[in-house]
């Protein structure tokens, strides 16, 4: 069976940057994963990151989420499919020490 991850195409569009400043990015991710709004976390990453595609796919996990009253879990898995992927793509390109900066947040 194909990971759902596979199915989605990943375009990344954020330049390479050697100083980035992560701060408020982190402070975001911790609030939401504070309230347990995990979804809103990864979606965070997303704009960050200017992964349109993905924002789309995690604002429509959201709105399943909502109208389902509880968070199926192939969609967890698939939250978690991005988000590995999400964090994948800033340590290739902004290094391990933004990268546990962001990862530790979640």
């Amino acid at each position: 069976m194909a990971k759902l991850i596979n199915l989605i195409p990943i375009t990344f569009n954020m330049k390479e940057a050697k100083d980035v400043d992560v701060s408020s990015l982190v402070k975001k991710i911790e609030k939401h994963t504070d309230r347990n709004a995990h979804t809103e976390s990864v979606l965070e990453l997303a704009k960050f990151l200017k992964e349109k595609k993905m924002e789309n796919i995690l604002n429509s996990i959201m709105d399943i989420h909502m109208e389902m009253g509880s968070m199926p879990a192939e969609l967890s898995k698939l939250r978690g499919q991005i988000l590995d992927e999400l964090l994948k793509f800033v340590k290739t390109k902004y290094g391990y020490d933004i990268y546990t900066q962001i990862n530790s947040a979640f």
